[in-house]
């Protein structure tokens, strides 16, 4: 299991790239970050 550090921080990554495409256009981009986010997180742990 990958320390709860680095997923802190992968998630903290992940958000901020969310926030700029949320900037961009808001919900399709959005959508798709959040997936991605979730996808990266549970292949992490």
């Amino acid at each position: 299991m990958v320390s709860n550090k680095k997923v802190t921080h992968t998630a903290n990554r992940a958000a901020k790239k969310t926030a700029r495409a949320v900037t961009k256009d808001a919900p399709r981009a959005a959508t798709k970050a959040v997936k991605q986010v979730t996808r990266t997180v549970t292949k992490k742990i």
